[in-house]
């Protein structure tokens, strides 16, 4: 049996924005670092309305547009159709007005990012805007499903895995096969026994690090989003209702899992994956 790797690493700096390409030719995510609170600069901004509420993709698809990139040179940039690039403040700047920003219901800190970013974001968007980052350390999340809290940036969870069987699977169901980037994920591994197997992993090792899993992903309106166009095919596209008929539990469907590291250091595209521990192995 060959063994799992990492197929895929996408980091995304900005909350609902795309996957991170380093320097302007496009070169993907090879490798990156882990600390505590997630891999380096995944869902470190976020954007906010006036009352610091975050501002999704599913009202605003134009966000899913939004394409991150970092120069040789350690400037990042955000991008989108018919708009100029924006520099965002250096990676080193950790000071400015702290606002507080509300995720769903939970409330948290932010740092402005000023008007020069906003103003581009508020003109993308149609509504006034502000992009937020998350203050050095992450923030701290309690999980039922865990019975403790780990520490995040600007999302849920800082691992969301999918396997490229998984994927086959559910396109099989389609008629028009989509990419592994509508599903949003961190890493997408490649090798597993059998599709949605990732379901059933409570403890794997990816390189040297050691993630626990947390819980299987519920799915929403995001995935609906097609990221090159912003184009929406709404609560009754194609995509929702293969996962209703395929990955229903109750009144939700599930595609993916949510993990926690346990450690920090690097994964890169290649590293193997080992599954140390199963559901069904569970005392």
């Amino acid at each position: 049996m060959a063994e799992m790797t990492v197929a895929r690493i996408d980091i995304r700096p900005l909350k609902g924005g795309r996957t991170v390409l380093f320097s302007t030719a496009g070169d993907k995510v090879e490798a990156v670092h882990v600390d505590r609170s997630g891999p380096f600069l995944d869902h470190w901004w976020m954007v906010v309305d006036e009352r610091g509420r975050s501002i999704d993709q599913v009202k605003y698809p134009k966000l899913a547009t939004v394409q991150p990139m970092m120069t040789k040179s350690g400037v990042l940039l955000l991008a989108a159709p018919s708009m100029p690039r924006v520099s965002m403040p250096g990676l080193d700047h950790h000071h400015g007005t702290v606002i507080k920003v509300l995720m769903g219901k939970e409330q948290c800190d932010g740092i402005d990012q000023g008007d020069a970013v906003a103003k581009w974001m508020s003109k993308l968007l149609g509504r006034p805007s502000r992009v937020a980052r998350i203050p050095l350390g992450g923030r701290r999340r309690e999980s039922t499903s865990l019975g403790r809290w780990f520490a995040v940036n600007y999302t849920w969870w800082p691992f969301h895995i999918i396997t490229a069987e998984s994927l086959e699977a559910i396109n099989a169901c389609l008629a028009k096969p989509i990419p592994a980037d509508r599903f949003r994920a961190t890493l997408v591994i490649v090798g597993a026994q059998k599709a949605y197997d990732e379901d059933d992993w409570r403890l794997i090792k990816i390189g040297d690090l050691i993630l626990e899993f947390g819980k299987k992903c519920e799915r929403c309106g995001v995935i609906q989003i097609d990221e090159e166009t912003s184009s929406n095919e709404g609560s009754e596209g194609e995509l929702l209702a293969a996962l209703g008929r395929h990955r229903r539990e109750g009144d939700k469907v599930f595609f993916g899992v949510n993990f926690v590291h346990l450690d920090t250091g690097i994964i890169g595209v290649g590293d193997a994956v080992k599954v140390l521990e199963r559901a069904a192995e569970k005392s």
